[in-house]
This record gives structure tokens, C-alpha cells and sequence, in this order.
């Protein structure tokens, strides 16, 4: 997925009807190229994450259009139709939640979603929209959807020089402050109320967040320090998803480790397996019955033995 900015592109009335434009791009030598509109089904949605049960759902599910539809003489544009007259979605930043849909039989309901938000550009408020058109560009690059890249992945395809350290070692987490979302500093002072966010050190920054309302210095002291424990937990948490693979010289589970996936060689329950083995030679032990099962496929249950 491209990146996200948050750089406010234009305000519009939260009530007042809108087209977006939904164009799908890939990555060639690190150069944009058009990407046709996804062959499987897939959903655009439109929502506020103050209330993300108020959206508007468009796409193409089991063939059928809804709220949008291709546009003619294009492989890779949509028209997505936001009837926002209709829906109460509350004001602030609109995202867009890009869901592609493809048959998997090895996930639930043999359905395997691959999803990643962005933002729009747009601001839903309850004042006059900005001069200018109905209609809004959206691009969405389907590199991390499809392919599953890591970050440095894209940043390499993309024209980066350097190892996944040398690459790691170059993202830096920036925080800013204001007292009125306008002007910004580096250091905190018992005026400010807000702060915004820089996961590359400065390049783009997130929307204003306000942080202080009317509290005491000590009050306002230790709302910094905690959003700024979130902020440096959040990029923590950015990095260790960059990393294909994680090393530990030691890791001590107390109880039991649920994870579905290659790490687990045996699983345990109650009564005879429901669950499509995940690779030749895994066990199941039912604990019930007191049976022991072996894998000897990974396509169907009937593969345990």
C-alpha cells in the first residue's frame, strides 16, 4: 500500500454527496505503473475511525458492483459512490479500508482477506466544502495486498540502496508539539496541546492530535510522557511487522502456544480434529478420547489419520 501522509487535501461537507476516483497501481523498478482492477472480489470502506460502525461499503462481491462500478476506457479505475448524505459518519479524517477477497481453503470459511487502510486526503466537517470538484483521486498500490512485501521490500523495489539494517536504521520516529495545531516545535512547553507523529524522521507527519485539555502542569507532564510511550510502542511495533523472521536465544510460553502456522508441530483439543492440517506429519492429540492423530495431507480434515 502506498504510504500514508495524512495530508488534508480538502474539506467537505460530512452530509454532502461524493465520487471518489479509486485508481489500483503496482510497482516495476521502482517505477508506478497501472495495475488492472483486482481480479478476485474486493471492498473499498469508507469510514471515520472516531466511528468506524457508520461506512459506506463499495466493491465488487460475487460479481456484482456495489456502490461503484468501472470506469469506461480503464483497467485499473473504479468510481466508488458515497452517498454520505445518508450515512452519519461523524467529522474528521476519512479513511478508506482496502479488502481484497480470495478462495483459500486453508482459512476460515475458505476465504482468506488481505486488508490495509489509507487515508483519502479528505476531511468530513459540518462546514461548506473547499471550491472544486465532487470528485477525489485515490490511489491505492497493491505491492503489500498481493505480494505480501515487507517495508524494505517495497523500499527496495522502490529504489533504495542499503541492507534491511541499513534500511531499519534509517527509520526515525519524530514527534512534534503545538499550542494551537498550527505552529510546531521539537520541545514540549506547558502550552501545547497537541502533537503529531513522524514515522521517517520528519518526511511526513500525521494529523494534529490533542493530547491536554484544561489539566494541571503535572497532569499535562504525564500526558506527553505517555504519548510519547505510545508513539515510540506504535514504531516498535512497525518495525518488529518489517522483520520476516524473528530470533530469540531463549522464549518460555507459561501455558500453551495457539498460533496456527509451521511452528506448531502438535495441537491438542477436545474430540477428533475439525481443522485442516497445517503440513504433512503434524499431530493432534484428543485429549477426550485419548486418540493421537498424524497428518498425512494439508488439503481437507479427512487428511488426519
Amino acid at each position: 500500500m502506498a504510504s500514508t501522509t495524512f495530508e488534508i487535501k480538502e474539506r467537505w461537507h460530512r452530509l454532502s454527496d461524493k465520487t471518489v476516483c479509486h485508481t489500483f497501481y503496482s510497482i516495476v523498478d521502482g517505477e508506478r505503473v497501472e495495475y488492472s482492477v483486482p481480479e478476485c472480489d474486493f471492498e473499498l470502506v469508507y469510514f471515520n475511525p472516531k466511528q468506524p460502525q457508520s461506512r459506506i461499503v463499495c466493491g465488487r462481491i460475487g460479481g456484482e458492483w456495489k456502490n461503484c462500478g468501472p470506469v469506461s476506457g480503464s483497467s485499473n479505475k473504479v468510481l466508488c459512490y458515497l452517498s454520505l448524505s445518508r450515512y452519519n459518519i461523524p467529522e474528521g479524517e476519512l479513511f478508506c479500508m482496502v479488502r481484497l477477497l480470495t478462495s483459500d481453503q486453508n482459512f476460515l470459511n475458505s476465504l482468506k482477506i488481505s486488508q490495509e487502510p489509507s487515508f483519502t486526503g479528505v476531511y468530513l466537517w459540518n462546514g461548506p466544502s473547499d471550491n472544486g470538484s465532487a470528485l477525489t483521486e485515490q490511489i491505492t498500490i497493491l505491492e503489500t495486498l498481493l505480494y505480501g512485501y515487507s517495508n524494505y521490500q517495497l523500499a527496495v523495489r522502490n529504489g533504495f540502496k542499503g541492507t534491511e539494517q541499513e534500511y531499519l536504521a534509517s527509520l526515525h520516529l519524530a514527534i512534534q508539539y503545538s499550542s494551537d495545531a498550527t505552529s510546531w516545535h521539537t520541545t514540549w512547553t506547558s502550552s501545547d496541546r497537541y502533537m503529531r507523529l513522524s514515522s521517517d524522521n520528519g518526511k511526513t507527519w500525521s494529523g494534529a492530535i490533542m493530547f491536554v485539555a484544561d489539566v494541571s502542569p503535572m497532569e499535562g507532564a504525564t500526558a506527553v510522557a505517555l504519548a510519547q510511550l505510545n508513539a515510540r510502542l506504535k514504531a516498535l511495533e512497525q518495525r518488529l511487522g518489517e522483520r520476516d523472521t524473528l530470533i530469540a536465544d531463549r522464549l518460555i510460553v507459561r501455558t500453551s502456544l495457539e498460533n496456527w502456522g509451521d511452528s506448531n508441530d502438535c495441537l491438542i483439543g477436545e474430540g477428533a480434529p475439525t481443522v485442516v492440517p497445517d503440513k504433512v506429519g503434524q499431530r493432534y492429540i484428543d485429549i477426550t478420547n485419548k486418540k493421537s492423530y498424524t497428518a498425512t495431507g494439508s488439503k481437507y480434515v479427512s487428511d488426519w489419520k
